[in-house]
C-alpha cells in the first residue's frame, strides 16, 4: 500500500501507519484506519455492457427497418455491410464516451487523495482500460449479432 492519505484532508499518513493500525490525522484530527485510506476502483462493468449494447441496438434497428419496408437483403450486400459498419462506428463512439465517463469518475474519486503524477496515471489507466474492454465487447457483439441477423 503506497498511498495512505487521510480521506478528509488528503494528509499523508504513511509514517503514522507504520507504528499503529488506527491513527489520528494531525491535520484535521479525524480518526482513520488503514482500510479507509485504500483507493477504491472506479472501473465499472456496467459501462462496458452499456457500450456493448449500442451496436446491438443499431443492428436490430436496421433489421426492423428492413423488415417493415419489405426489403430483401439477401440480394443486396450494401444492406448487410452498412448496418455492420455503422454499428462499428457506434461501438467506437460508445467506447470513447464510456472511457471519458470512467476517467471523470476517477478524477472525482482520486483528485484529493493522490499526488498529481499518480492521478494522471490512474485516470489514463481507468479510461484506457474501459475503452479497450468496451471496444472488444462491442466488436464481439457486432460480429456475432451481425452474422446471426444478416446471415446470407
Amino acid at each position: 500500500m503506497d498511498v495512505l492519505l487521510c480521506p478528509k484532508c488528503a494528509y499523508d499518513l504513511r509514517p503514522q501507519f507504520e507504528a499503529e493500525p488506527v491513527v489520528r490525522c494531525p491535520e484535521c484530527g479525524s480518526t482513520v484506519q488503514a482500510a479507509d485510506c485504500v483507493l477504491q476502483p472506479v472501473f465499472s462493468w456496467r459501462m462496458v455492457v452499456a457500450a456493448a449494447c449500442v451496436p446491438l441496438v443499431v443492428l436490430i434497428a436496421f433489421r426492423i427497418y428492413a423488415f417493415t419496408q419489405g426489403i430483401n437483403e439477401f440480394g443486396n450486400h450494401a444492406l448487410i455491410l452498412v448496418p455492420i459498419v455503422l454499428s462499428l462506428f457506434a461501438s467506437v463512439i460508445s467506447s470513447l464516451i464510456a472511457g471519458g465517463v470512467v476517467g471523470s469518475r476517477a478524477w472525482r474519486v482520486y483528485r484529493r487523495r493522490v499526488a498529481t503524477g499518480k492521478l494522471v496515471g490512474l485516470i489514463i489507466m481507468n479510461a484506457a482500460g474501459t475503452m479497450i474492454a468496451c471496444a472488444f465487447a462491442s466488436f464481439v457483439v457486432t460480429q456475432v449479432v451481425g452474422v446471426l441477423i444478416f446471415r446470407t
